[in-house]
């Protein structure tokens, strides 16, 4: 019994030296861009600044928990000043957001899983995982 209480402590207290992070989706994860449909995901991802409801809200409040927020998109760079824009419009802060590039041969989830790992390796922190 002492053996368990002595390794869990030092379980909880090596991982109190790590810091948290949140790296989120952007399209239909915080911002409503129906990304099932080509045309209106486009549309919305240049034009729109609509959110989910509770989104701004949530991840505000998640930030008195967390030392950071990244946000990793397959829009392209491209459309970084309207992503940036509604963002802050709806009070997100963020640290980071991640754009896939239009050239290269990645695939959306491969770009997302790539992106995720170096900011792991960046960070050393523990990542909670919003979206797809």
């Amino acid at each position: 019994m002492k053996h368990l209480i002595f390794a869990l402590s030092l379980v909880y207290s090596l991982s109190a030296f790590s810091e948290i992070t949140i790296v989120s989706d952007l399209d239909d994860t915080i911002k409503i861009t129906n990304a099932g449909s080509a045309g209106r995901a486009t549309y919305n991802g240049i034009f729109t600044e609509k959110v989910f409801i509770g989104i701004p809200e949530f991840l505000s409040e998640a930030r008195n928990y967390t030392e950071r927020l990244h946000v990793v998109t397959a829009s392209p760079p491209i459309i970084g000043k309207r992503v940036r824009a509604t963002l802050f419009s709806n009070n997100i802060r963020y640290d980071s957001v991640i754009f896939k590039g239009v050239t290269g041969g990645e695939t959306k989830i491969n770009f997302k899983v790539n992106a995720i790992k170096r900011i792991i390796e960046r960070t050393g922190d523990q990542v909670i995982l919003i979206g797809d």
